[in-house]
């Protein structure tokens, strides 16, 4: 299968194939390791998972059952929290690539930072159009990539969607600085449909840390309400048995925020938490201890530069 890992610099494009048999995530790994631009190296990993359908669509039908000002809190959550994390800890923010839901407002914010923040998107190429095109293909509408990733990593047309997201996870394994070392982890859920499921339940048994924004509707509510009430009797679904399997086997590992109480600030210091290690809440900015006691519950859970799942 062919491959192709296409670098974004500003305005400018520039292809280059890497000549690989199968889909070896370390090699695109080590290239993107290797990245001269990135003048810091690469001392993290966040992974934003999300649905690829336009949010600002959920937040104008589900008006009423969200708080007036969910769209800004939302941007907010990338703006000054997730993007501003990942330049604070010198971290790469990986993506679906797709100019939809929350991965569109990552885009527009790392436009804001003059992209310093290394920004990938892994997905297919059988859906996947260049920014402003309009084509389809014989399966649909093409989605658009957003422009403002400073990286893609196109996979072969031909795989389905649960491979990309395995590709996906298994290149943030490969992005480490040298042999048997991890890098710090944190994955963001917003939103999301089935599919997004499945990658969360990836992060779940990779011991990755997942944080759960609720209020933002799909897979986040339903994970998110399933922690608050686990003895629940759901309706027997595919995606209900998915959401209990996440919850028992990433009790440990997931935290929910709520949409309402999200703060640039809060998203900040908490993958700072994370990625230190620190531990206590002397650790912790002081006016954040009583209103999100989830950052200590977090930052209990980390030794040295990982997190680990108990």
């Amino acid at each position: 299968m062919a491959h192709r890992l296409v670098p974004f610099r500003f305005t400018q494009v520039e292809r280059e194939d890497l000549k690989s048999s199968g889909t070896e995530s370390s090699r695109y790994g080590s290239f993107l390791a290797q990245q001269q631009s990135w003048d810091a190296g690469i001392q993290g990993i966040i992974l934003v998972i999300g649905s690829t359908n336009n949010l600002n669509s959920f937040i104008a039908q589900e008006v009423d059952q969200l708080a007036p000002d969910a769209s800004s809190r939302v941007e907010l959550t990338f703006t000054r929290g997730v993007t501003r994390a990942a330049l604070d800890t010198h971290s790469v923010i990986l993506t679906s690539g797709f100019d939809a839901g929350g991965v569109g407002y990552l885009g527009c914010s790392n436009r804001g930072f003059h992209h310093r923040i290394p920004l990938v998107g892994v997905g297919g190429s059988g859906l996947t159009t260049w920014p402003g095109d309009t084509k389809s293909s014989a399966q649909g509408e093409l989605k658009r990539l957003q422009p403002d990733h400073t990286h893609y990593v196109l996979l072969d047309g031909r795989l389905d969607d649960l491979a990309i997201r395995k590709f996906r996870f298994d290149l943030v394994n490969a992005l480490k600085p040298q042999q048997n070392s991890m890098l710090p982890q944190v994955a963001f859920v917003l939103n999301g449909t089935q599919e997004e499921l499945k990658e969360v339940l990836l992060c779940v048994h990779g011991g990755i840390p997942v944080v759960i924004i609720s209020g933002t509707g799909g897979i986040a509510d339903q994970i998110a309400r399933r922690l608050k009430t686990p003895d629940i009797n759901e309706t027997g679904t595919e995606i209900d048995a998915l959401v209990l399997e996440v919850v028992q086997k990433g009790a440990k590992a997931l935290e929910v925020i709520e949409l309402r109480d999200i703060e640039g600030a809060v998203i900040r210091d908490l993958v700072k938490v994370l990625f230190s290690g620190a531990v206590g809440a002397s650790e912790i900015p002081t006016r954040l201890v009583n209103k999100k006691k989830h950052l200590e519950t977090l930052s209990s859970r980390c030794t040295g530069s990982a997190c680990v799942v108990m």
